[in-house]
């Protein structure tokens, strides 16, 4: 709504009726087979996100997602993202061949360890993408070491409302907009800070919160109401069975 540039993480992660390739291009990593098959199927995948993405325009010949640095800083455009459980350079690489612009890691359910993070994400941002980090729980720790690592934004799973949101995604913005701690590091090129530094990096890092509870789901216009929340991260499988759905599915009525 009014907050589109900050609700980019919808566009990325699908709304909880929608299923996940429609918007994210999301590309099961575990299981392809070759490079070569993961790379035509990267490449399948952002075409038909592409197609959906730019209903307007005339893929015929090709679309490319435009690139973090045409979308600016945290990008004003729809993003195309893989989904890694692991760190996986090569899967990284082929994805930026692929034309995804956005890397999800899924740190809450896959096979991430802090010295695997300290590579893989400066890896991916190198590639000029962006990293969202979605991390092990709604814990100051987890978050704060994924930012430190220099993560773009995080994602939050297991909120539970508004107010869960504002204390919680407090701790991916600096004082006096949360609670943030300064570590140094990678973030602040070695150096220490100023205050621009600090401005800066609260309007560029982003947090989402992760809608996956229907508490969480009655909530969402307070919760995208939050100055310390960028957009929201659907987790339509969790969400679909809290709220008596049973497994997660999406029919024609649900994408009419």
């Amino acid at each position: 709504s009014a907050k589109s540039p900050r609700r980019i993480a919808s566009r990325i992660h699908s709304y909880a009726r929608w299923p996940a390739e429609v918007l994210t291009g999301r590309a099961a990593i575990g299981g392809v087979g070759t490079g070569m098959q993961l790379l035509n199927h990267l490449h399948r995948m952002h075409s038909s996100c592409i197609q959906r993405v730019y209903s307007d325009r005339d893929c015929s010949e090709g679309c490319r997602m435009p690139s973090p640095l045409e979308n600016g800083a945290a990008g004003s455009g729809p993003h195309a993202a893989i989904w890694l459980t692991e760190p996986s350079a090569p899967a990284v690489e082929m994805g930026h061949l692929a034309g995804y612009d956005t890397v999800v890691l899924d740190i809450e359910h896959g096979y991430f360890d802090l010295r695997e993070l300290d590579t893989i994400i400066p890896f991916t941002r190198a590639k000029g993408m962006r990293v969202i980090a979605k991390v092990l729980g709604p814990e100051r720790g987890p978050m704060q070491q994924a930012l430190d690592f220099g993560a773009d934004a995080v994602a939050i799973p297991h909120i539970t409302s508004a107010a869960h949101a504002a204390e919680i995604c407090g701790f991916a913005k600096f004082p006096p907009l949360g609670d943030r701690s300064f570590a140094g590091g990678r973030t602040s090129n070695y150096r220490g800070f100023t205050d621009d530094w600090v401005a800066t990096q609260d309007a560029a890092t982003h947090c989402y919160p992760m809608i996956e509870d229907g508490s969480a789901f009655d909530d969402i216009d307070a919760i995208l109401a939050l100055p310390v929340v960028d957009g929201i991260f659907i987790g339509p499988s969790d969400l679909s069975l809290r709220r008596d759905r049973g497994a997660y599915s999406a029919g024609d009525a649900d994408l009419a």
